[in-house]
């Protein structure tokens, strides 16, 4: 009876010490999810990248995309591939890039279609991203910006702005 006793214990200890290492483990995981976020989201906003989505947005303007474009572009698969393999939240991500998101989305959709058309890999996790994040913003009841063109200027006069006096 009492090596009964033991071994109930033993489990009880066992699975409790196993609850405390998942615990531990979803704290981390989390913790470093969110400092690569932080990352992602300085890398977006550091004085460079903001002439690059100035210089991209002029193009889109002009609708003669040009390398700038791809390097958005390329941010945001690479965002994409990042959520997609949970190595940042889709909702944290939403949070953060949504507004972005949309807003290239819809100004170099058909740029997208165009390269996409010719090699099917090219960006190719950036449309599932897109939904997701639509699905959370939808969920949230949040009203997304319509106007792509006003989109755009922002981008090109956020650029401008942070840069006059320099």
């Amino acid at each position: 009876m009492t090596a009964d006793v033991l071994g109930i214990a033993s489990l009880i200890a066992a699975a409790a010490a196993a609850g405390a290492a998942a615990w531990q483990a979803r704290l981390l995981r989390f913790s470093l999810q969110v400092q690569s976020l932080l990352a992602v989201e300085k890398a977006f906003s550091e004085r460079e990248f903001r002439r690059i989505r100035h210089h991209a947005a002029r193009q889109l303007q002009t609708n003669a995309p040009d390398p700038e474009v791809d390097d958005v572009l390329n941010f945001f698969a690479t965002l994409a591939l990042l959520v997609r393999r949970s190595a940042l939240d889709a909702e944290m991500v939403w949070h953060v890039f949504f507004y972005w998101l949309h807003g290239y989305w819809h100004a170099a959709h058909a740029y997208i279609d165009q390269e996409r058309a010719k090699n099917p890999r090219v960006w190719e996790d950036i449309p599932a991203l897109y939904t997701r994040l639509l699905a959370i913003e939808s969920q949230k009841g949040v009203q997304h910006q319509e106007d792509i063109a006003g989109f755009l200027e922002s981008e090109v006069e956020q650029y401008d702005a942070g840069n006059s006096g320099s």
